[in-house]
Formats: structure tokens, C-alpha cells, sequence
């Protein structure tokens, strides 16, 4: 709630020509209104409570100190859940959403720390849009793919500059086709070392077979994003498609070879990258 309170207030300074003088009532009142999942009297309570809201006098210095405030409670948050799992008070199919949590604690704190050097610079236009369009489309696309994990999704886009600048759905498809591209280029040098290591001489036949496989997927992928420029999201889908399936193929071989993988975790997060744009791809 905390969190979506301090969301609320960057959209309050693009509006807001005049402050009340009850600032955090009138605030809260404002925040109530144009989003139902605030509660006005949970606002007015958690902002009075807070020494730094308390004392704002002026709506951007509420913002800062709510922010403040919620980076204070999510860590809070965070560390009871780390006890919690520490101490072993839970049930054993609690373990899982309970690690799932801490990542998303860590990745709100993470966003909110982020922001808070955002509204120091007053460019609060583009704080609301970045994190915005990073968590809701990241929430769409979860909701659309199970395979497709929300925090890594989250945590993909707002590690990267160019996610972080789009504002626009096709334009986080764009960001975050040119992220697989990379992290599949990188991957090739990764493979390369690989090759010339002795420990992995057995299998110098199989990595080459995937150096190829990595060069596949970004011809697919440079085309997914001339469909995507072009607005032929079909052809993006399909070409999107065929660089997923890259990171499957190269496991395959080392199977087929009998071989264990050294790249199966890279792989892994080959996979979900250009998972991302593919979900996203699917929405448009």
C-alpha cells in the first residue's frame, strides 16, 4: 500500500497548481480519489505517523519523505521475511512464495531507492513512466505466460537503460529485444573462452554446434525487431519464436552427445530474456 502511495503522489505533482492547507489531507484526499486501491485514512495515518511527512511543507517534499517512508517499511519487510526463513518458521510449501517475496522486496527497495534520486532531479514525469511501465506490463505478461517469472521480468527491464527509458509497450519490446540480443552476444564470448579452456576439450564440438545455434537466434532476433518497427508483430511473434527455442537446442545437444552442459544457467537466462519481448509481443 505504502508502495502504490508513493506512485500515486509522482502523478499528483504533474497535476497539482495549489497546496492545500492541510497538506497531507488534502494530498490523500487527491490520491483517494484517482486511484481506488488507496484508502484515504490509511494515507492520512501513514504519512501523520511519519516524522518526515509531518513535517513537508510542500508536495514534493511529501513525496520524498513518503518515499523515504516506504523504502523504510519494504525493508522492514524484507528482513522479517529473511527471519522467518532463517529460523525455519514455516511450512515446507510456504518456502518457495516466501523466497519469491523477499526477491520482490528486494526488487521494490531497489525501484525506490532508484526513485528517490529521480525525484531529487525533479523529473517526475519520467519516474511515474519508467517504473510504471516496467511493473504493469511485467504483471500483463506474467499473467499471460507462467513461464515467464514477474521479479526476473521486473528485474531485466529495470536494470536496463533502454527498458527503463520506453514508454511505451512497443518500445519495451524494442529495449528488451535488443537486451537478448546482447546477452546472446555475449554468451558467444562466454563459449568462445569455453573452447579454449582444456577442462572442456570433450566438448568443444557440442559449444561450437551452440556458437552457431547463438548466432541463429540474433538473425531472428534483428528481424523481430524490423517486424516490431514495422508493426508486423506476427512476424515478431514467429521470428521471436525461433530464437526462444535456441537456448533449448543447445541443451539438446549436449544431451544428445551425452555430455553434461557447463552453460545450462546461462541458457536458462537466454531463454527468459527473450522470453520478455515475446510476451510482450503477444499484447500488442
Amino acid at each position: 500500500m505504502t508502495f502504490l502511495l508513493y506512485l500515486v503522489m509522482f502523478f499528483l505533482l504533474l497535476n497539482a497548481s495549489a497546496i492545500a492547507q492541510s497538506l497531507i489531507r488534502d494530498s490523500c484526499k487527491k490520491a483517494a480519489d484517482q486511484n481506488l486501491k488507496i484508502h484515504y485514512n490509511f494515507c492520512v495515518k501513514s504519512l501523520e505517523e511519519n516524522r518526515l511527512s509531518k513535517t513537508a511543507r510542500s508536495l514534493d517534499r511529501l513525496v520524498m519523505s513518503s518515499t523515504k517512508n516506504a523504502v523504510s517499511k519494504t525493508t522492514s519487510m524484507k528482513g522479517i521475511v529473511d527471519k522467518i526463513l532463517k529460523e525455519n518458521r514455516y511450512e515446507k510449501y510456504s518456502e518457495k512464495p516466501l523466497r519469491d517475496c523477499l526477491e520482490l522486496y528486494s526488487d521494490a527497495t531497489n525501484s525506490l531507492t532508484e526513485a528517490i534520486t529521480i525525484i531529487k532531479s525533479r523529473d517526475y514525469k519520467s519516474a511515474n513512466v519508467v517504473i510504471s511501465a516496467a511493473v504493469d506490463s511485467c504483471k500483463k505478461a506474467f499473467a499471460k505466460d507462467p513461464q515467464l517469472t514477474y521479479e526476473f521480468c521486473v528485474k531485466s527491464l529495470t536494470e536496463d537503460p533502454q527498458s527503463k527509458a520506453a514508454t511505451t509497450l512497443e518500445g519495451l519490446v524494442l529495449a528488451s529485444t535488443n537486451n537478448a540480443m546482447a546477452k546472446f552476444t555475449n554468451m558467444k564470448g562466454v563459449v568462445q573462452q569455453d573452447i579454449k579452456d582444456k577442462r572442456y576439450a570433450d566438448i568443444v564440438g557440442v559449444l561450437r554446434l551452440c556458437l552457431g545455434f547463438y548466432d541463429d537466434a540474433n538473425d531472428d532476433l534483428k528481424t523481430a525487431l524490423a517486424n516490431v518497427k514495422s508493426h508486423d508483430f506476427e512476424g515478431a511473434n514467429i521470428n521471436l519464436s525461433a530464437a526462444l527455442d535456441v537456448s533449448g537446442n543447445c541443451e539438446d545437444a549436449f544431451k544428445e552427445d551425452k555430455k553434461k552442459s557447463p552453460i545450462t544457467t546461462e541458457n536458462d537466462i537466454l531463454y527468459k530474456k527473450v522470453l520478455i519481448p515475446l510476451a510482450f509481443t503477444n499484447m500488442l
